[in-house]
């Protein structure tokens, strides 16, 4: 396995600690979201971190999207494969 991600991209992970929070924009206040085990992943799959504008070094630097789960996960909650280098088409 792969050291925590150094940089935005598209990565191969598996979520092993899924982390609680907030949805905004549908109501007038943000919904927290609790997390579900059944988020945890069987297979890795692909995800896509995302620059965070955190302190450098910081646990919040980076955030990270996995597809079916509705609320931003971190870069800790995870097991690294390596970098996917295809991009989706734009």
């Amino acid at each position: 396995m792969s050291a925590l991600p150094t940089e935005p991209g598209y990565y191969w992970a598996k979520l092993k600690a899924p982390s609680e929070g907030y949805l905004h924009g549908i109501l007038d206040a943000p919904i927290n979201v609790a997390a579900e085990q059944d988020w945890i992943s069987g297979e890795w799959e692909i995800v896509e971190v995302h620059d965070n504008n955190g302190d450098p070094g910081s646990a919040e630097e980076f955030s990270v999207s996995v597809f079916g789960i509705p609320v931003t996960q971190w870069p800790l909650d995870f097991f690294w494969g390596p970098k996917v280098d295809a991009r989706p088409p734009s």
